[in-house]
């Protein structure tokens, strides 16, 4: 297993993010991995059965679940989930698996929000894929107190990223490699025919790049006909019923699919029909979806050119050069946010205590303040009240020091001994109801 853990002792955020991407884990192993819609629901429930919180990301290029509170314990009961829902065996399974935690934890969520862990580095759909895992665990309320504000810093973060550095002023995306790609494999794309499998953002965008470089014929067929038709009407295609889009190959010079079905929509069978359709016609096919939406096998079948997610590899190896430079800057602003992230998470563990020592000073003026009202009942409400004001400005300006130096103190690897001994010497019992939970 792919082990990358940072020191639990010198954060205290209970954070731990296990998964596989697209560095660790050939396609073949991604797709059994992936969680799609219509299962996010249920996988979700069955964690937050194991943890205290959690949340899923799952794209073409990875599946990753994050936790909050867990120890190994509960770290092996989610890979014996892992391995449940894929059907892997933990041999497999372990051997694709990274596994962040806390501080290592918080700068690969950053990175991979900001697109700097994509295929297509820089891409940004990973930014609306991050932001739909958030409220997918919000709906299930298994994201809380550590996950909710890690989540919403790292779309803030990505936008950062994207709006402030080179690498969002020339933004790409796995659409605009596949388009590319397929420029490469047909040449020109002018007058050719397509059938979109899929009616997503995926689509969309593909759909958008194939206008510019002068598609020809669009297809558009989804397992929701409303969807399809949608998509068509918004950029002048052709909405197919999803049951007939095998019969339509025939139209077309090349497929792209990226439903986001469980299984495959079109097997060996369905492709060679309608091979002996073409009169001779080469059929090439672009399959974006993990799982495939086109049989592996289907490959293999004469006239048929198979691509799937991975093949952009080649596309994006063309402009790594261009884009080292914008992804340095950007990696550059993300550590800086995780340090502040880190260091603001780390501050509030003193909070219970600043609290604790406020609500004692307050106290205590509180009391002598009675003594003197009841000594000199000659006061005016007028005088009263600046008397108390006075001692109020007085009692903060005493504690403002201690108090910064408390929240200092609270970054240092032992800081909960510090504030335990800060605690003592300040006779202060720190009232559990005062404590904020982890990460609020």
């Amino acid at each position: 297993m792919l082990v990358r853990y940072q020191d639990k002792e010198t954060t205290e955020l209970d954070l731990v993010s296990i998964g596989c991407d697209h560095t660790t884990a050939p396609l073949a192993l991604r797709e059994r991995l992936a969680i799609n819609a219509e299962q996010l629901a249920g996988v979700l429930e069955e964690l937050g059965s194991l943890v205290a919180e959690c949340a899923i990301l799952s794209t073409c290029n990875r599946t990753e679940v994050w936790l909050a509170a867990a120890d190994e314990h509960h770290l092996e009961q989610v890979r014996g989930l892992l391995a449940k829902h894929s059907g892997l065996s933990r041999a497999e399974l372990d051997g694709c698996l990274s596994v962040y935690r806390d501080e290592a934890a918080v700068r690969h969520l950053f990175r991979v929000a900001a697109g700097l862990e994509a295929l297509v580095v820089g891409e940004t759909q990973i930014i609306g894929q991050v932001k739909e895992a958030y409220q997918a665990a919000v709906a299930a309320e298994s994201a809380g107190p550590i996950l909710s504000p890690l989540f919403q810093q790292a779309l803030r973060v990505a936008k950062r990223v994207h709006t402030e550095t080179a690498l969002g002023q020339a933004a790409v995306s796995v659409a605009y490699a596949a388009v590319a790609l397929a420029k490469d494999v047909l040449g020109s794309l002018e007058g050719r025919g397509v059938l979109l499998l899929g009616a997503g953002e995926l689509a969309e965008l593909c759909l958008v790049h194939l206008r510019a470089a002068g598609i020809g014929e669009v297809l558009v067929a989804n397992r929701t006909f409303a969807k399809a038709e949608a998509l068509a009407s918004r950029l002048g295609a052709e909405a197919i019923p999803f049951t007939q889009a095998a019969l339509d190959l025939a139209r077309v010079d090349m497929v792209i699919g990226s439903t986001g079905a469980p299984h495959a929509v079109l097997d060996r069978q369905d492709v060679e029909r309608m091979m002996a359709h073409r009169d001779g016609r080469r059929l090439f096919i672009f399959d974006l979806a993990v799982p495939r939406d086109i049989a592996a096998d289907a490959g293999s079948l004469p006239g048929v050119e198979l691509f799937h997610i991975d093949h952009l590899r080649q596309v994006v190896a063309k402009n790594v050069d261009g884009r080292r430079q914008a992804a340095r800057a950007a990696s550059r602003l993300v550590d800086q946010a995780v340090r502040s992230y880190i260091a603001d998470q780390k501050s509030r563990l003193a909070v219970p205590l600043i609290v604790a020592l406020s609500q004692q000073a307050e106290a205590i003026s509180s009391r002598e303040l009675e003594r003197l009202w009841q000594r000199l009942p000659e006061l005016t409400a007028a005088q009263q009240q600046e008397i108390a004001a006075t001692i109020s400005l007085i009692s903060r300006k005493i504690l403002d020091t201690p108090l910064r130096r408390l929240r200092t103190l609270a970054a240092r690897p032992d800081a909960r001994r510090t504030l335990g001994l800060a605690a003592e010497l300040f006779d202060v019992d720190q009232d559990p109801k005062s404590q904020p939970a982890p990460g609020a």
